[in-house]
């Protein structure tokens, strides 16, 4: 079987509920101010996004892009499609204990998983902190140590992302920990003609200045279809539901969460050809 080369940033079974008629997107890429139309499978992916090193340091390890597929999108995506459905009923979501984690562990991945998420992490001092965090509790590194987890600034980039790579798909960490705490605010758009979009920077933080994810008043917005969007805020079993209705502040809403996702992503996507083209105006203007 030969190893898949290109990896989505952006899961194909999430993609699909942003698709028109036809089963395709629409797509703006900022890059090349470029609008096209395009298959779920062939956007959103980067060419060996998610591979590195093999044990032999020669054979590439891409078998992330597999797992990922296997153990958070697969059982995410009936989990997705409960809540999607039931949104459009008026009701909300009824996730189990088992389906709130899974929702949960989703949600922190694809946080994790974007291209501005491991670009970040490669700019800032994290191996200095290691390496401080590791003198501290073991004492002064010689030159040699030193040597074999500092280097270059290219071998801590990677170091960087491999490390990335690596814990993507744990059920780990202060972000993690933060979204067990919180529950679920279900938006369902009231107007058929009206469409949210997603990016490759899809999650919107709404987070008050100084404060992390754990502050009472923080949430996350994360559109998952055309139609429905889920906040992650509240306690832990909060479940609610909520119209954005039509015209007047729902109109405005909507635009607001679409042009807040166009301006942190590098390439959005919708089911319209109108409104892409209109971000794209929005975006060049």
């Amino acid at each position: 079987m030969s190893t898949p080369k290109r990896h989505h940033e952006i899961p194909q079974m999430l993609l699909r509920n942003f698709v028109d008629e036809n089963g395709l997107l629409h797509c703006y890429r900022k890059e090349d101010n470029r609008a096209f139309a395009a298959a779920p499978a062939k956007v959103f992916a980067r060419r060996r996004l998610y591979s590195k090193r093999g044990e032999d340091c020669q054979q590439e390890d891409a078998s992330k892009e597999q797992e990922l597929a296997v153990q958070i999108e697969g059982p995410a995506k009936p989990v997705i499609e409960k809540i999607v459905t039931r949104a459009r009923m008026g009701m909300v979501p009824g996730l189990s204990s088992e389906e709130k984690f899974i929702w949960d562990l989703f949600f922190c991945v694809q946080c994790r998983r974007t291209v501005s998420t491991l670009r970040d992490l490669e700019d800032s001092d994290l191996v200095q902190r290691a390496i401080n965090d590791l003198e501290a509790n073991a004492g002064p590194l010689s030159s040699e140590e030193r040597a074999q987890v500092d280097g270059t600034p290219e071998r801590q980039r990677t170091t960087v992302r491999e490390s990335w790579i690596d814990i993507l798909t744990l059920p780990k960490g202060d972000h993690f920990e933060a979204l067990r705490g919180k529950g679920l605010h279900v938006l369902v758009l009231e107007n058929p003609k009206k469409t949210l979009i997603i990016g490759d920077d899809p999650i919107i933080p709404m987070i008050p200045p100084g404060e992390t994810l754990n502050h009472a008043d923080a949430a996350n917005l994360f559109p998952i279809a055309r139609d429905v969007a889920v906040e992650c805020l509240g306690s832990s079993l909060d479940e609610e539901w909520s119209v954005i209705p039509k015209g007047g502040d729902g109109t405005r809403f909507i635009r607001k969460v679409n042009r807040q996702i166009l301006e942190q992503s590098s390439m959005v996507a919708c089911p319209s050809r109108k409104l892409v083209e209109s971000l794209r105006r929005h975006d060049r203007g």
